[in-house]
């Protein structure tokens, strides 16, 4: 898969072209003067990173950005949030421009209303002077409902028609805005930003166009609070491009047909998506745990709270009866190295899928033999009773047995340092393209328990590998109170799954914890990340146990800040609870067979 988004990106139209703004001229300096942008299938939009100039309001910058935006091939022009900050509107006065220029423009204004609160108005003018989307809201506030998320279709002069979508500045923070986009049919979303762009931000961008098969073009205007670097987040995982803090004009081009031949030929979008886990974030506003105080944690621990978490990144063995005694050395190894709770890699009582030679995809005698090797309740007592002996937490990830002739599943079992079974969790999003996990059942619920430690306690929840890509899997842990998510992993590491475990942390304000197999099943890089995305250790390739201090009571401050309690804010999406996935996935998934297709 990421071989093939490369190949993807390779085939991206993006040029940009930067101005510098002057009291007398603008100039230009084209930076990649080769690519032809000009084409029937492609979107060409200007992101107008402006600053004030003296001598000019800021609408006579703002038109004559987008006259010259236009003039350079622009189809729309992306103007950034705030810029226009004045109580008079100035729809007619865009809408005529757009009709006289013959470009569509999105904007954002910000005014006082009547009570005194600052609002910003949001609205999208086609290039025949209609205005297509227009919204209000308070600037840091969330939308109501997906019923204030809007897309609408956008008709360019070459005829293409284009299904476009707006977010304003702290919506993409939130993925819940990013996924209606998604189910309302939004292939570009516009994002009109106000405020400082850090790389938390950015990689926001990048990942929510990633997990929602859509291309992110996002404005940030050059002022005392705002510093530019405006963005391009494109489906293939990739930042296609970030400004400076220089004030300029920069176009891209994007291939519709190339992205619309990734929606319908990638598995991605909603083919894996499984709505019907989603019913708390559906309908009603999330009840958020109670908020922890800083003075309260101060007063709970007299010292700082440091968990230790052991990454068991070892490369598995050759029969089952050999994985447990691997990985109960590493559990051992751990403990030693201080570790309060540790755990391997995705399915590690069977190696994932290294259990018998000459594995592949249509061997389907072997992997119905694969099978066999689930383990049950006697595989779990048998490390309930190694950790109490530890007195360490421990995460078991396996294949797990169930009763009678139901097929096996891909769980993790997490048993504190007193044996008890705190919760099995049976990876949702199975990974139905390869006929080994296409086999398995998924799950069917979420959970977060609270882990005792000789430090302290700490709400842990758990999902695995490919359950990451689905944003909803991280928020409903966030609803249910977790601090920290366990990850067991078996694929290889690539940039954009670094992406989105930050963002899963970020976004949710909680720590995350990834174990993946070393050389040469994958390629390693377990890692820790904490609340606000960075990353505290990131291992090698080669197979070891590493254990990483957590701060704890850091985290619980951090939650408790105003920003953080911000971000685990939910809006209702009922549009998630009536996904279902298309006909033509059907016909692709499992062993790319079903009755009547070959």
């Amino acid at each position: 898969r990421s071989q093939e988004r490369t190949i993807m990106m390779m085939r991206t139209f993006l040029v940009v072209l930067w101005f510098l703004f002057s009291a007398s001229s603008i100039a230009h300096d084209l930076i990649q003067d080769d690519i032809q942008i000009v084409g029937s299938d492609n979107i060409t939009i200007a992101i107008l990173q402006l600053e004030e100039e003296t001598g000019k309001s800021n609408m006579e910058v703002v038109i004559q950005a987008c006259r010259k935006s236009k003039s350079l091939g622009a189809d729309l022009a992306l103007l950034p949030a705030g810029f226009i900050n004045t109580q008079q509107d100035v729809s007619s006065a865009l809408a005529q421009e757009a009709q006289h220029s013959s470009v569509a423009i999105a904007y954002s204004r910000s005014y006082m209303d009547s009570q005194g609160m600052s609002q910003l108005e949001a609205a999208l003018i086609d290039r025949t002077g209609d205005v297509v989307i227009r919204f209000t809201k308070q600037n840091s506030d969330l939308p109501k409902s997906s019923q204030d998320i809007m897309v609408a279709t956008l008709t360019i002069a070459s005829g293409l028609s284009i299904q476009v979508g707006m977010l304003l500045t702290s919506d993409v923070h939130f993925p819940e805005t990013s996924s209606v986009m998604m189910l309302k049919g939004a292939e570009v979303v516009l994002i009109p930003y106000m405020g400082h762009v850090d790389w938390n931000i950015v990689n926001q961008v990048m990942v929510r166009a990633f997990e929602n098969a859509n291309v992110y073009f996002m404005a940030n205007s050059i002022s005392a609070k705002s510093n530019g670097n405006s963005a391009i987040g494109d489906y293939n995982a990739n930042v296609l491009f970030q400004a400076n803090e220089t004030a300029g004009i920069f176009l891209s081009s994007t291939n519709v047909t190339l992205l619309r031949n990734f929606r319908e030929n990638t598995i991605w979008g909603d083919a894996f998506r499984r709505p019907y886990h989603y019913q708390s974030l559906c309908f009603k506003k999330s009840q958020l745990e109670k908020k922890i105080q800083v003075e309260d944690v101060k007063s709970r621990d007299s010292e700082y709270f440091i968990l230790n978490i052991g990454l068991v990144q070892l490369a598995p063995g050759k029969s089952v009866s050999e994985n447990r005694k691997i990985v109960e050395a590493g559990f051992r190894k751990a403990k030693n190295l201080g570790a309060d709770i540790a755990f391997p890699a995705e399915m590690f009582n069977v190696g994932y899928n290294t259990l018998f030679e000459g594995y592949n995809n249509t061997d389907d005698i072997g992997i119905f033999e694969w099978t066999s090797f689930a383990e049950g309740k006697e595989m779990v007592d048998y490390f309930r009773n190694l950790a109490i002996e530890l007195d360490m937490a421990i995460g078991i990830s396996y294949l797990e047995k169930r009763e009678g002739t139901e097929p096996p599943r891909n769980a993790l079992t997490l048993i504190d340092r007193f044996g008890t079974q705190l919760f099995t969790y049976a990876k949702i999003h199975t990974c139905n393209w390869m006929p080994m996990e296409a086999i398995t059942a998924p799950g069917n619920n979420l959970y977060t328990s609270v882990l005792n430690t000789t430090k302290g306690n700490i709400q842990v929840g758990s999902i695995i590998c490919y359950d990451r890509e689905h944003p909803e899997t991280a928020r409903i842990l966030m609803q249910q109170g977790a601090e920290l998510v366990i990850i067991p992993q078996g694929w290889y590491f690539w940039d954009g799954l670094r992406h989105q475990l930050q963002s899963r942390a970020y976004e949710n304000s909680m720590a995350i914890a990834m174990v993946n197999y070393p050389d040469p099943v994958f390629d390693g890089n377990s890692m820790v990340i904490d609340a606000t995305g960075d990353i505290l250790f990131r291992a090698p390739s080669r197979s070891d146990v590493y254990v990483v201090p957590l701060n704890v009571t850091q985290l619980r401050e951090y939650r408790a800040s105003p920003v953080a309690s911000a971000f685990r804010e939910v809006i209702e999406r009922p549009e998630m609870c009536r996904l279902r996935r298309s006909d033509a996935f059907q016909c692709r998934s499992a062993y790319h067979r079903t009755s009547g297709s070959s």
